[in-house]
């Protein structure tokens, strides 16, 4: 009965949004009637996100179902192309259970594998990950992977158990789709060390594209995919005096540069001009002078994806804006954004709550994990983002920004583009560190 009522107020859900798109269509725009519609929204998220705690709550054995399409769930898998894989990991009490789901010629094939995990070493090693990836101090060599007490032996020993009996059906397989639950939202896949030739282990990263997905991205289904190569882009930087960013003044720049071949608008700003308003102003002027183009969102500023969603917001001229005013104070439900680039500290998950107290204790892995910040701008009408899950090194934050983009120049998808950009820093700056807090959620393509 709970499940059936969670699952009906996302069909609410869901025309809602149906109805706030074409109403954004509306030529002139009808204020009032947009307004409604968001007061209804609103609300009914509020609701949703209520019915989901209640059931986490009383009914925990139910809590994976929260993530499944609540009319198809065979819709989203037949969107895949066979180079594409959906991997659904649920943790239970004592026990691992990891889906896969492929299409082929529109025949939708799932597998289930099961596992005895001990929960609480799984919280345990997963702390430590955490730990050693975002400390650039740590000893993080794959080639230690054998040496148990390492990081990088933690990041093999999570990825045989959750990720070894996944890869038996992942053959020809490019981009794995990542949709967890509970604790496993928490983990940071790219990194986990698999099996490689001569018996070294190597990133999941060189071996698949990998993307993070939401429940409310799966709900709703995911657009065909888009090329940015010559997108329009709206840029922010470095808006707070008190907290400067120098070097995001610098990231702009040269992707201004960089995108001069794109033959596309790119408008920066930067300090007093970054305020919530005149980005909102901004991306609505965009929109007219650009009509049917992909439209990009740069933010390159302070951030914070908390483990809760009134805990996550980013920072601008004027102020802080949570999570759940993004749509409002950005006009995002209007502007058609369809890329938001988050080049800030923490701006995917707010790492620095893992590993204090006791490892695994209640609540430490509450809440929406990687995906954090991304249920924001996805409930504000952005099908893709793109954050960071801990503080940048401000040198190579730049870099790998500069290397993203030209790839987007060059056409690759938004996952080719991060894997390629992810392996390209990797050469001068090995430690995941440097080149692993960059992640995907949403569109893939």
């Amino acid at each position: 009965m709970a499940v059936t009522a969670y699952r009906n107020l996302i069909r609410q859900e869901k025309e809602l949004e149906r109805r706030l798109d074409e109403e954004n269509k509306h030529e002139p725009p009808r204020d009032g009637v947009i307004k409604t519609i968001e007061d209804e929204l609103t609300q009914k998220r509020t609701q949703v996100d209520k019915e989901a705690q209640l059931i986490r709550e009383q009914f925990p054995a139910l809590a994976s179902d929260l993530e499944l399409d609540p009319e198809n769930p065979d819709a989203f898998v037949k969107a895949l192309r066979e180079d594409e894989a959906l991997v659904e990991p649920v943790l239970t009490a004592d026990r691992l259970i990891i889906f896969v789901a492929r299409n082929h010629q529109d025949e939708v094939s799932v597998w289930s594998f099961t596992a005895e995990v001990d929960a609480k070493k799984f919280e345990s090693d997963l702390t430590a990950l955490w730990k050693a990836a975002s400390d650039p101090g740590s000893s993080f060599d794959p080639a230690a992977s054998a040496e148990p007490g390492t990081p990088a032996h933690v990041a093999a020993e999570l990825y045989d158990w959750l990720f070894a009996s996944a890869e038996l059906r992942l053959e020809g397989v490019k981009t794995v789709l990542l949709s967890a639950t509970g604790p496993l939202r928490y983990v940071p896949f790219h990194i986990l060390l698999a099996p490689g030739s001569g018996g070294q282990r190597v990133y999941l990263n060189d071996r698949y594209n990998i993307v993070y997905l939401t429940r409310k991205g799966i709900a709703s289904g995911y657009a065909p995919g888009a090329k940015y190569d010559k997108a329009a882009v709206v840029a922010i930087a470095n808006p707070s005096k008190e907290e400067p960013l120098p070097e995001a003044d610098a990231e702009v720049g040269a992707m201004a540069e960089i995108w001069k071949g794109a033959a596309a608008p790119f408008e920066i700003r930067q300090h007093d001009q970054a305020t919530a308003g005149g980005v909102s102003t901004l991306l609505q002027r965009m929109k007219a002078q650009t009509p049917g183009a992909q439209r990009i969102l740069h933010i390159a500023t302070h951030g914070s994806a908390g483990s809760l969603p009134q805990e996550s917001y980013l920072l601008f001229a004027d102020g802080k804006v949570p999570q759940d005013e993004l749509r409002e104070k950005l006009g995002l439900g209007r502007a058609g954004v369809s890329l938001a680039v988050l080049s800030g500290c923490e701006t995917a998950y707010k790492s620095g709550a893992l590993g204090q107290g006791v490892p695994g204790a209640p609540g430490e892995f509450d809440g929406l994990g990687v995906t954090g910040l991304a249920y924001g701008f996805e409930n504000a009408g952005v099908k893709t983002v793109l954050g960071t899950l801990w503080k940048l090194d401000s040198a190579t934050g730049p870099v790998f920004m500069q290397g993203f983009y030209r790839r987007l120049a060059a056409g690759d998808s938004v996952a080719e583009a991060l894997s390629r950009t992810r392996e390209e820093l990797r050469k001068s700056k090995p430690h995941p560190y440097y080149w692993a807090p960059f992640i995907v959620v949403g569109q893939w393509r």
